[in-house]
């Protein structure tokens, strides 16, 4: 599939992308040491701005498994991939053009239409197919897209929903949802390309995957530190007649929201004190 894809013998469309996206990358990622997927999920973070310590063990793959009315839950789940180990559970909810299916919860009809609440739901489920108490399994779902700005809005809008319903818990729905990036994965692969006690095959794997991701025109966005601090900042002082410094986002992580409008950044005087400009 990769390989016909990135060389132009197969189109994907648009509605079958993401699962072609999902199918191709985890799928390839079963071949490479756990490492790989270990540091992917550790570039997970919640609304908290909390992050996941993920464990290197063998895990287990299970593609869009399929839950007729799941325990706790009246309705069908399945989500795209859970990747498991030991207790560890990470129920992965895979997007690239497309937001999260439903919204919100219809009292009327007594139902979750919330995609992400109701795979959150399997809690309970997965913890007796693992034969785990529910008390001790770690349990994490993760909302894996290509903005990082809208998966944090559509986790927020999740919680909202999740706060309706009486068997889930508000707090432990909003520290153990996570949202993670496709093009987080790019640089992993490039480093771990790059190592030199790599086997061949590995690497070749690694750089099937990296190729079809920059297919898809999925880039990685490292920062803007060294550019703005010599180029950059320089040339917008220029234009807007005015004197800033320069800080990350929210003053957290390089967490760069995007829209329609480009991508935000944040020049301040102060940390207390800024103005936003949109870069298309």
């Amino acid at each position: 599939m990769i390989i016909a894809v990135t060389n132009g013998k197969m189109t994907v469309r648009c509605s079958s992308r993401e699962d072609s996206l999902t199918a191709s990358v985890f799928g390839m990622l079963r071949y490479l040491p756990s490492s790989i997927i270990s540091d992917f999920l550790a570039t997970a973070i919640n609304n908290l701005d909390q992050t996941l310590e993920i464990p290197e063990l063998d895990f287990e793959f299970r593609f869009w498994p399929y839950f007729h009315r799941p325990i706790g839950c009246d309705f069908d789940v399945e989500p795209d991939v859970i990747v498991s180990t030991n207790g560890h559970i990470y129920v992965i909810e895979a997007k690239l053009s497309s937001g999260k299916s439903g919204s919100g919860y219809d009292k009327e009809n007594n139902g979750i239409k919330d995609q992400l609440v109701r795979e959150y739901l399997l809690k309970q489920e997965l913890s007796s197919v693992c034969q785990v108490d529910i008390e001790d399994i770690d349990f994490n779902l993760i909302y894996l897209t290509n903005d990082y700005f809208q998966s944090k809005e559509d986790l927020t809008e999740s919680k909202s929903a999740a706060d309706i319903i009486p068997s889930i818990d508000t707090a432990d729905f909003e520290r153990n949802s996570f949202r993670m990036n496709w093009s987080d994965l790019i640089p992993i692969l490039k480093d771990f390309i790059q190592e030199n006690d790599v086997d061949d095959k590995c690497k070749l794997i690694a750089s099937d995957i990296n190729r079809y991701l920059n297919y898809l025109g999925i880039a990685h966005f490292g920062g803007f530190a060294d550019v703005v601090s010599d180029d950059f900042l320089p040339l917008i002082n220029m234009a807007m007649d005015k004197d800033f410094m320069f800080f990350p986002y929210e003053n957290k992580r390089w967490d760069w929201p995007r829209s329609e409008y480009g991508l935000l950044i944040q020049f301040q005087r102060t940390k207390e004190e800024g103005e936003t400009l949109w870069l298309k």
